[in-house]
């Protein structure tokens, strides 16, 4: 009996085993990685290439070492092999690394690429064949640690690659602590671009230099229809944007373009972009979900969606939309369903979300927020009237501006607890007919609504830019205004100030966030031509982007 209870502990113990085990150090190269336990291993005998082979599939990885006398990136080495090794394969996927791989590693700068060849064997079955790999620079020395796999074996190995990867560092003795840098953008729910706000999109946190003269920098001539105008994206200091007959990547500091992607009609919903993936759908010629390459405009994937849907999102790693009635959770690697439910979602309105939740509109009066991991529905509140728009979360209120009959048509904005549902505040005027006329932009601590209030008693109308303390729902200043906010753009905000955009000519009205008053500025941009229409503005860091018609053409303008 104490024997078969020994050899049952013995296998328990085999089986809770790590996969990674046994720490390697090359002393010529100077990088530690620990190896892959009953993995086949095999060193060169310069010690500059370490390689293990699965003992069943045919799967390899490889950890090579170089040095270099004159001066190597990481990006180059990855141009390096894809040109010789990878001629001919077809390069899927590439990024930079993160601040954080490369204070894993203890590396100035890494790179990640990965390559797909197909390939023909004696029974002539067609393989896919695919290959990562990841580059990384210190000093003279460079390193590559590469997965060479079939399709089919990818996903049984793909953890452990990665748990083999995070192990690699470069230098002698004790690891160093990872640098401690400035924060980072978070990856996620958070944001789909750099420093824009996916809960509350024209929230930006940019900081352009307004006390002085604002200079055209260049400028990029765009085939635009109006009706297939969609919200750009800027990521990493490139800016992704869809003319109406192809999608186009521009480099922030020069406006020179890096590459496009052809498309055969306007696309209907904005641009999402997560780690350095670029998402949109087609309705032409056949209804379709592209998931694109930020830095190459290479074809990640494609993948059919039926039905009229709702725009995209991206939530706790996870794309969501409203299609048809149902709300869908898409894997964003492969587009493959996660799961599907039938809420009788509305798809006039898209899906947020954040603290691992996913808020969305119910019918045309419900509030609902689910699980994101299965659509369990965690509360859900009838508001008693029909959204005007998509609602944003700020912090952990969900905040939602709505129109009921009473007899005649009010606007209300009310607040409620992300976690509970409970109502924490409501805007509303029972006296007087308000009118929301464009959607509600939030910052830190102030939500900005164009409002028009209609007079009951002497019937004039008044046109009203409000601030609301976000916390409380008070009103903290209203600008009485003549400027006809309906012809204006959506507004938008940054931490310091709130442009408004007239789009029937080239006006910029920039208002200070605390008190309503407006700010100086000034554009030189030399533009000729006669008829100038503001289709679409943003700001980025210390730029402003303009989407400008002059005489029927569309120009994008950076100034800075």
């Amino acid at each position: 009996m104490l024997k078969q209870l020994i050899i049952f502990l013995f296998c328990i113990i085999s089986l809770l085993k790590p996969l990674i085990a046994e720490d390697y150090h090359s002393e010529r190269y100077k990088y530690h990685v620990k190896l892959i336990d009953d993995w086949g291993l095999e060193v060169d005998a310069r010690k500059k290439k370490v390689s293990m082979v699965h003992p069943e599939k045919l799967v390899t990885i490889n950890v090579i070492g170089f040095y270099y006398p004159d001066t190597i990136t990481a990006n180059g080495l990855q141009k390096r092999r894809m040109g010789s090794i990878y001629d001919g394969w077809m390069n899927i996927f590439e990024r930079s690394g993160t601040e954080k791989e490369n204070n894993n590693a203890a590396v100035e700068e890494s790179y990640i690429a990965l390559y797909t060849k197909h390939q023909i064997d004696d029974k002539l079955k067609i393989n896919e064949k695919m290959v990562a790999e990841y580059y990384y620079v210190r000093d003279q020395n460079a390193y590559v640690i590469s997965l060479e796999t079939y399709k089919e074996d990818w996903p049984s190995v793909q953890k452990t690659f990665k748990r083999l990867v995070k192990s690699f560092w470069v230098g002698e003795g004790d690891k160093p602590m990872p640098v401690i840098s400035r924060k980072e953008l978070p990856v996620g729910i958070e944001n789909t671009q750099q420093g824009v706000s996916a809960e509350n999109r024209r929230f930006i946190e940019a900081n352009p230099e307004l006390q002085k003269l604002l200079v055209k920098q260049w400028e990029y001539s765009i085939n635009l229809d109006p009706l297939g105008f969609v919200d750009p994206v800027i990521y990493k200091d490139v800016l992704y944007a869809a003319s109406s007959d192809k999608l186009i990547a521009i480099k922030m500091d020069t406006g020179k373009e890096i590459w496009s992607f052809q498309i055969s009609s306007p696309l209907d919903l904005p641009l999402v972009i997560q780690n350095d993936v670029l998402y949109f759908k087609k309705n032409e010629p056949e209804s379709a979900l592209y998931a694109v390459i930020a830095g190459t405009g290479n074809i990640l994937y494609k993948v059919p969606l039926s039905g009229r849907t709702s725009a995209l999102s991206y939530i706790n790693k996870t794309i969501f939309l409203v299609q048809n009635q149902s709300l869908v959770a898409l894997d964003p690697s492969t587009g493959r369903e996660l799961w599907k439910k039938d809420y009788e979602a509305n798809r006039r309105f898209y899906p947020i979300g954040k603290k691992g939740k996913v808020v969305f509109i119910k019918n045309n009066d419900v509030v609902v927020v689910c699980n994101p991991k299965n659509g369990d529905v965690l509360w859900q509140k009838k508001i008693g009237g029909f959204p005007l728009y998509s609602p944003v979360v700020h912090e952990n209120k969900v905040i939602v501006s709505y129109e009921k009959q009473l007899p005649i048509k009010q606007s209300f904005i009310s607040a409620y607890n992300l976690e509970t549902g409970a109502h924490i505040w409501s805007f509303k005027n029972r006296m007087d007919k308000i009118d929301f006329i464009k959607p509600p932009v939030i910052s830190t601590d102030y939500m900005f609504i164009p409002l028009e209030i209609q007079e009951l008693n002497t019937k004039t109308n008044i046109k009203l830019l409000t601030a609301f303390d976000v916390k409380n729902g008070d009103v903290i200043w209203q600008l009485n205004s003549e400027l006809n906010f309906a012809k204006f753009l959506p507004p938008l905000v940054t931490e310091k100030y709130l442009f408004l955009g007239d789009s029937r000519d080239e006006s910029f009205h920039v208002l200070d966030l605390v008190t309503g008053e407006k700010v100086p500025h000034m554009f030189d941009d030399n533009q000729t031509g006669s008829i100038k229409d503001l289709f679409y503005f943003t700001t980025y860091k210390s730029s402003i982007l303009k989407w400008i018609k002059v005489d029927g053409e569309t120009n994008i303008a950076c100034y800075r």
